[in-house]
């Protein structure tokens, strides 16, 4: 037996395994043959209510992954047939929910090496020791997610210039669909806040606040007070004042534990995350002079020490009128051009700052961006790309980590 899988605009055969009218029918998997693997939460959520909610949706997201699994699975334990329901559910999860993508998996030995050690290390956690100390690794790294600005993964989208990514944040996120729930819970209305607006909030923020009124630092570095418009985009005069104001308020009090998500309330439109991108676009716009920071020979903001506050030792150096104006990033990563004289073939303009698709095509980053916002495919496989942190930017550094993946550039045509 064979089956033909689509690959790009070709196709594939890949041998399954006989098949036999004895063998028995494949048991669809359960969710509560997997979700006990899953099912714990960071142990700072306080509120029984809350986070039970933050359970169920959970378990409502694995639930629409294990439906889909289980239509392919006759399928795909023809390649799998020694699997466990936990290993199907892993690998199916590493493969984006494609059914295909994982068959073409079948004769890696590194991907089923994987997908094996995940699921030991998976049914390790029905441990209680194990499982606590993983609770504590997970609120570990949510409270550094929610206060420390360098964890955020968020833009700052205050910087007129391309964003330029370092060479490891391109990490993959897998995407999930977010499920659907057909009857929305409400949750005690707290003091102080309109029940008719509360009934207009989802589960999901009222959740959210309920959670940052014992930790208010936690809502406000997301969410702004009830009934308040935030504000995106560059920052006006009036808020650059305000900004700066508070930093030299914190300073004067001496709060050096002040964090972010506090620090917004003195700007209105703004949260925590918009004023931590804020702080970091004027250390880079050498506005504000801080120690703790420094510029990568990459031309990337990097933190010498962890910390999620504003810096009690920071000054504010206003912009010189005269001198040469900065490089932007774009211009930065440029100069590490591991390539030259090789021209985008959509431009057919010299490629500066080379990028990468994931499936190995390489047009200059400005083009991909035009690509990206004009929700196009890939010129080259009509793949679909939908953010530029699928992208990876070549450079000197990691040239020879991605040689082997470049489709559309000849090894004569590179001078790296």
């Amino acid at each position: 037996m064979e089956v033909r899988l689509k690959t790009g605009n070709k196709k594939k055969v890949v041998e399954s395994a006989p098949s036999s009218e004895s063998d028995s029918p494949i048991e669809p998997i359960r969710i509560n043959d997997i979700f006990k693997y899953y099912d714990f939460e960071p142990t700072s959520i306080g509120d029984k209510q809350v986070a039970e909610i933050i359970r169920q949706g959970k378990k409502n997201r694995m639930q629409t992954i294990i439906d889909r699994l289980n239509r392919s699975l006759p399928q795909i334990a023809q390649f799998f047939p020694n699997f466990s329901p936990l290993e199907y559910y892993i690998a199916f999860d590493e493969c984006q929910n494609d059914p295909e993508t994982l068959i073409l998996q079948s004769t890696d030995k590194e991907f089923l090496k994987k997908i094996h050690e995940s699921a030991i290390e998976r049914k390790s956690l029905l441990d209680p020791k194990k499982r606590k100390k993983k609770e504590k690794e997970l609120e570990k790294e949510r409270m550094k997610e929610l206060n420390e600005e360098e964890e955020s993964g968020e833009s700052d989208d205050n910087d007129q210039s391309p964003i330029i990514y370092s060479d490891t944040d391109f990490i993959k996120h897998k995407p999930h669909k977010r499920h659907d729930l057909s009857k929305k819970i409400d949750l005690p209305v707290p003091k102080g806040i309109d029940p008719k607006d509360w009934r207009k909030w989802s589960t999901i923020h009222q959740a959210s606040y309920l959670a940052g009124m014992n930790n208010p630092n936690t809502y406000f570095y997301r969410n702004l007070p009830p009934g308040e418009k935030q504000k995106n985009g560059a920052w006006s005069k009036e808020e650059k004042k305000l900004f700066l104001n508070r930093l030299e308020e914190m300073r004067e009090h001496g709060n050096t534990k002040s964090q972010w998500g506090i620090f917004s309330q003195a700007i209105p439109g703004r949260v925590g995350y918009q004023c931590a991108n804020y702080y970091r676009k004027l250390v880079m716009d050498k506005e504000i002079e801080d120690p703790a920071y420094y510029v990568d020979e990459e031309g990337v903001l990097r933190h010498r020490k962890i910390s999620g506050e504003p810096r009690n030792n920071s000054k504010y150096m206003p912009k010189k009128e005269k001198g040469e104006k900065p490089l932007s990033l774009y211009e930065r990563k440029a100069k590490k051009n591991p390539f030259k004289n090789v021209i985008d073939n959509i431009t057919k303009e010299e490629i500066k700052v080379p990028a990468m698709s994931p499936d190995g095509y390489v047009l200059d980053y400005n083009t991909w961006l035009s690509i990206i916002k004009g929700k196009l495919d890939n010129p080259y496989t009509r793949a679909h790309i939908k953010t530029k942190r699928e992208l990876v930017i070549l450079t000197t550094k990691n040239i020879d980590q991605y040689r082997d993946k470049i489709k559309n550039i000849t090894f004569d045509e590179q001078q790296s």
